[in-house]
């Protein structure tokens, strides 16, 4: 069997905090799972939902594992040495899936290795994994208006026209993804990048 490639969405748990700029990498993986037919599950005593090993026709590389974890974001890296060990995924097939506010909400960026900045989420990614040489998907939140408070614009809903940005770049991400059967984590980053920002109107 292949390795997997698992596709970890970060953001904070409970009706609190749905549909928040921090947890699109949320969104994404509920997203991707229905458009692979990978139901995602509670596991008993891990806090975490995930789906998978699914074996795709139309996957991005089968098998797929995707993974929420339902610890806050400052903790998101808790529950992978136990995905890592269990689907035997090594850190450079772990893609972590996560908002960015240095992007405009409908862009969207993959890259292969990078430091966590001011983000939490990465950086407990990071401290679990060891390592900082992992992939990942950005997807663009804004900032706020000058002045405005960063937490509490990342912790706050999308307006209407934003979340419209938000859910095409998904789907168009998805696309990409799904139509690269089988393909390297490279070639994912390439065809990612090609659609990075939202096609003229």
């Amino acid at each position: 069997m292949d390795q997997p490639i698992l596709f970890c969405g970060i953001g904070n748990p409970g009706d609190r905090f749905a549909g928040t700029r921090h947890n699109v990498g949320f969104s994404f993986v509920e997203a991707l799972a229905a458009r692979l037919s990978c139901p995602l599950r509670r596991r008993w005593f891990r806090p975490l939902v995930i789906g998978g090993p699914c074996e795709s026709g139309a996957g991005p590389a089968a098998p797929v594992v995707l993974a929420r974890p339902l610890t806050y974001m400052n903790r998101s890296g808790d529950v992978l040495p136990w995905i890592s060990r269990r689907y035997h995924v090594p850190p450079e097939r772990v893609c972590i899936v996560v908002d960015n506010i240095d992007l405009a909400p409908g862009e969207v960026r993959m890259k292969r290795r990078g430091g966590a900045a001011s983000h939490n989420g990465l950086r407990s990614v990071s401290a679990a994994l060891g390592t900082d040489e992992y992939p990942r998907i950005y997807f663009g939140v804004g900032r706020p208006d000058q002045g405005g408070d960063i937490v509490q614009h990342v912790l706050g809903e999308f307006a209407p026209d934003e979340q419209e940005r938000i859910d095409a770049a998904i789907l168009r991400t998805i696309d990409v993804l799904t139509g690269l059967n089988g393909a390297t984590v490279e070639q994912m980053i390439s065809g990612v990048n090609e659609i990075r920002r939202p096609p003229e109107e």
